[in-house]
């Protein structure tokens, strides 16, 4: 026999069966949507069977970064460097003259090095004033000659371990044909011919200075090279101021 209320107690249980697979349902679709955009953690059951997508790897990755600071990959400030040197004591990196050397040698290169750098730096003002060709090329032989006896000698000092004389060591000395510094105002405010024919007055002068010092160097210093270089300055400066003799009288008549 039907019971009169049969009908009402059996919708319940079909409501329940359908409302539970419609909760699986959902649950589903959620996890399928959740590994199919990249934020679903890697250690569902969805993970183990290879499901994970390689766009979830680049979004960990610009995660972790926006959190934990700049990127590996962002430019570091490049290492402080040492700072260099704009100037440096002239032939620093020289050695000294084979050989053994004595007090005589010492004082030939200590004073020739700033006598030839006070010609190289005369040559220097007579290319700056220009003037006749045969004076430019004088100029220009000076200074050729001896900028690189500089380097040389001062070499050896270092390599002695001696003291370099700076440019500086001639000024308010005028021993050895050195001019002071009002002689090299009074030049450098020179014009023309007359700038040409003081220049050439001068520089006899200091070549003679130059002279003397070779000299002594020649007879009393000790090391072959130093006394070689001192007779080379004899040769090259004696013919020099031949030169320049003739040329300050042809300017001077």
């Amino acid at each position: 026999m039907t019971s009169p209320h049969g009908s009402h107690l059996s919708q319940p249980r079909v409501s329940s069966r359908v409302a539970g697979q419609a909760v699986a349902a959902v649950a589903a679709a959620v996890l399928l949507a959740a590994c199919g955009d990249g934020t679903g953690d890697t250690s569902s059951p969805m993970a183990d069977h290879g499901m994970t997508s390689s766009s979830s790897t680049n979004t960990t990755d610009s995660t972790t970064t926006g959190t934990q600071g700049p990127s590996a990959t962002a430019p570091s400030s490049p290492a402080p460097t040492s700072p260099t040197s704009t100037a440096s004591a002239p032939g620093s990196k020289g050695t000294p003259a084979a050989g053994p050397h004595n007090a005589a040698d010492v004082e030939f290169a200590s004073g020739m090095v700033p006598h030839h750098q006070q010609a190289v730096g005369m040559a220097a003002m007579a290319l700056r004033h220009g003037g006749t060709p045969d004076f430019v090329k004088l100029a220009k032989a000076v200074k050729a000659a001896q900028a690189p006896e500089i380097e040389q000698m001062s070499g050896w000092l270092v390599g002695w371990g001696e003291p370099v004389p700076g440019a500086s060591s001639h000024t308010g000395h005028t021993g050895a044909g050195m001019m002071s510094q009002k002689d090299l105002d009074d030049l450098d405010a020179m014009m023309g011919s007359g700038f040409e024919g003081m220049w050439l007055t001068l520089m006899v002068k200091h070549h003679q200075g130059a002279l003397d010092m070779a000299r002594a160097e020649v007879a009393k210093g000790q090391n072959a090279e130093v006394r070689k270089l001192a007779q080379s300055i004899i040769t090259s400066q004696t013919a020099e101021i031949a030169t320049m003799r003739k040329m300050a009288d042809a300017r001077a008549s």
